[in-house]
């Protein structure tokens, strides 16, 4: 899962990634999850919900507003 700024649209966009090669045509990128079994499943197990829940809180999240700003004034 990539959120990505589109500066074509002004707008932020949520995008599935098939086997890491496709993303939106110009965007930039703010946050990527990897959703794939191998990212999660050492750690996790099946729990899929709970490896979410780890990276949202791990995530730096004044990192992603800086990206948000520096994006959109252009």
């Amino acid at each position: 899962m990539i959120l990505t700024y589109s500066p074509r649209n002004k707008r932020l966009v949520n995008a599935w990634a098939a086997d890491h090669t496709t993303a939106i045509a110009g965007g930039e990128p703010i946050m990527v999850l990897d959703m794939y079994e191998h990212a999660y499943q050492m750690d996790f197990g099946a729990k899929a919900a709970d490896y979410v829940a780890a990276f949202m809180g791990a995530l730096n999240w004044s990192n992603a507003d800086r990206l948000y700003a520096h994006y959109n004034r252009g």
